[in-house]
């Protein structure tokens, strides 16, 4: 399993994501914005909270969170998108 260490959001509701492995992934949470779970995101102020928790979960509060191993899997290395 890989370990969250530390996010950033960013203003167009992606988030940058640096994992135990050292490395920084790009997180885009735009297509969650549709689920009734993930509603409450829709608000920037409310986005921009994004944190790391004691389990190293990216969340928001107490019912809004992504695991380590979604944010991992589904992001891009910020290495290959400075590459293009």
């Amino acid at each position: 399993m890989v370990y969250a260490v530390k996010v950033t959001p960013l203003d167009n509701y992606n988030i940058l994501v640096e994992f135990k492995t050292g490395e920084i992934k790009l997180y885009n949470c735009y297509p969650l914005l549709s689920i009734p779970l993930f509603a409450k995101l829709k608000n920037k102020d409310f986005f921009m909270t994004a944190h790391i928790d004691e389990t190293g979960l990216v969340c928001w509060d107490n019912s809004t969170d992504i695991p380590p191993d979604e944010l991992y899997n589904n992001s891009v290395d910020i290495r290959q998108l400075q590459a293009v």
